[in-house]
């Protein structure tokens, strides 16, 4: 689970400072504040360790990628070239890992808590390569036992390290080549040294930990008559929903339950509660076919029909509910405007959907939405016990002269916000005032 995140020089942000991710972390902000910078350097990360490429410092992005972040120049604070760009994660894993030391007189490294850093900056000239100035690993709460790489001269990198005690091999050149991609320690590097075997673990469990983030972005795909699955099993549904029934079907076959409840069964008890259908199911189009349709019957009416022929907020909703049952526990899910195309009720009830996933299937939710009406369920359900405080973290993304700022939501055990922005979701209230004061004007016109 990542438990927070800090950006420096990307984009619109100087410095987040160090930002807390929970179980339940949810963005707020006016358009074009920063926020969804926020969810693009989660993105940059996870298209970087998808990349094939061993050289790319960093997948910035095309048409194909999760998200497209243009060159360096797009991606750095102003656009200024002489600016390094500086991203942390820190993340805590489920069980304690276990890192090789390959000598018997060396103890063995444990720990469920780490920490990783990269600077990266464009070299002068006609191509303008992406280098890693700085890259390092934190090991354990306390962060006083690190390892990394820093750029010496040229092309050549040394490793660094606190708190390790490693031990240098005799006469093995001190010249290395830069890290793979820019979290990967080279082959090269556990070479030098007589204890180092575990450097190539620290790397595997940062590439497995952006890996395995799932994304549902905020444009999904309309829904169909019908879906043709061969037997795959999709490891996401896809930012545009386009593998929800595959995941789907993929859950059926491998027998999936949801607190006692089976996979499309938990669906429909989540759909139905937020009042969008009565039932829900996924039928086959004639026995070995391998054509299927999403059927549901709405309130008022005992007959299915074609998710085609109901809201269109259906269709929207449900790769948000398929991903945050179907990720593994533990795996963070990234939703870009979850409510889109619901109503008020429904976007307070998608409040329980996903407290449900993180309750129930141990789903870490990083979500950026506009919707006032989910942020009020979660905070009557920190009142009412249903999640601590402490599994929730709220965040205003604010902008001012193009520089963005972030401010942490005070949350109190009784669901309060003690620190409101101004106008947070508008002026209400002034909006209120101007319409009793503009009818009561009205009345003495026409009395």
């Amino acid at each position: 689970m990542l438990t927070g995140l800090r950006l420096t020089n990307f984009k619109s942000w100087d410095d987040t400072g160090q930002a807390r991710l929970a179980p339940l972390t949810i963005f707020f902000g006016r358009n074009s504040s920063g926020k969804s910078s926020l969810i693009q350097s989660l993105l940059l990360m996870k298209q970087t360790a998808e990349s094939l490429d061993p050289r790319q410092v960093l997948q910035l992005g095309g048409r194909e990628t999760y998200a497209d972040l243009g060159t360096y120049l797009d991606l750095v604070k102003d656009h200024d070239d002489h600016r390094d760009v500086g991203l942390a994660f820190n993340w805590q894993t489920r069980e304690p890992v276990r890192l090789r030391r390959p000598t018997a007189s060396s103890d063995a490294l444990e720990a469920d808590v780490f920490r990783f850093f990269t600077s990266i900056a464009q070299e002068s000239g006609v191509l303008g390569e992406l280098i890693v100035q700085r890259m390092e690993y934190a090991i354990g709460p306390a962060g006083d036992r690190t390892v990394g790489m820093r750029r010496r001269r040229s092309e050549f990198y040394e490793v660094t390290s606190r708190g390790l005690n490693l031990r240098r091999r005799a006469k093995v050149p001190d010249d290395l080549p830069g890290p793979i991609k820019c979290y990967g320690f080279p082959d090269t590097a556990s070479a030098v040294f007589q204890n180092a075997d575990f450097l190539a673990e620290l790397s595997h469990q940062f590439d497995e930990l952006m890996s395995s983030i799932a994304y549902v972005g905020p444009l999904r795909d309309r829904p169909r008559r019908r879906y043709q699955w061969q037997g795959s099993s999709p490891t996401f549904v896809g930012p545009r929903g386009e593998n929800t029934v595959a995941a789907i079907l993929a859950a059926r076959r491998q027998k999936r339950t949801i607190k006692a409840r089976g996979f499309e069964e938990n669906l429909g008890y989540w759909l139905k509660s937020m009042g969008l259908i009565e039932q829900f199911a996924v039928v086959e189009i004639g026995s070995g076919t391998n054509l299927y349709e999403l059927r549901v019957s709405v309130a008022g009416s005992s007959t299915s029909v074609s998710i085609t022929d109901v809201g269109f907020g259906i269709s929207q909703v449900l790769p948000v509910l398929v991903q945050v049952f179907y990720s593994p526990p533990g795996t963070p899910v990234i939703l870009e405007q979850p409510e889109i195309h619901l109503h008020p009720a429904a976007q307070s009830a998608l409040g329980d959907v996903l407290l449900g996933a993180v309750r129930d299937n141990g789903t870490q939710l990083i979500v950026e939405t506009h919707s006032e009406h989910l942020l009020h369920r979660i905070q009557r359900r920190i009142a009412e016990e249903g999640i601590s405080k402490d599994d929730v973290a709220l965040y205003f993304i604010d902008a001012e002269d193009g520089r963005s700022e972030i401010h942490e939501l005070k949350v109190d055990e009784y669901g309060n916000i003690t620190n409101w922005p101004q106008d947070f979701f508008g002026d209400e209230m002034g909006d209120l005032a101007a319409m009793t004061e503009a009818a009561a004007e009205r009345r003495n016109r026409h009395s």
